[in-house]
């Protein structure tokens, strides 16, 4: 996937752009993870058979992975959480989700200026 900076022209006269970051999946991903994963079924069927519960869970997860409506999801999940815990927003902050762009190939999300985790914890 990649990662970009956008900026969301205003719904209505008087609001601002908004600032968003906006994560697309190559179009090949998906018939890749399939192919490799597939190939993977067929010599773990082969070599190891007792291994292919492992092996359809992979392909589970990485399906799971391939569909940004999940993802986004799981980001409004986590939200909830930290909130119900007290930590969101006051110690952490997680960007919202754009609905009306998210598909199954595209992720958007707020902007947020910040540090980064790994800066933070240097």
């Amino acid at each position: 996937a990649q990662v970009h900076k956008a900026t969301l022209r205003p719904k209505n006269d008087g609001d601002k752009p908004t600032p968003v970051v906006i994560k697309v999946q190559y179009p090949e991903v998906a018939e890749l993870f399939d192919a490799d994963l597939s190939n993977l079924e067929i010599a773990t069927r082969l070599f190891a058979p007792e291994n292919m519960e492992v092996t359809k869970s992979l392909r589970k997860r990485h399906e799971n992975e391939l569909d940004f409506r999940k993802e986004a999801d799981n980001l409004r999940e986590c939200t909830r959480d930290m909130q119900q815990y007290g930590v969101e927003p006051s110690l952490v902050r997680i960007p919202r989700v754009v609905d009306d762009i998210c598909t199954q190939h595209v992720l958007a999300m707020e902007y947020l200026e910040g540090v980064s985790l790994s800066d933070a914890i240097k």
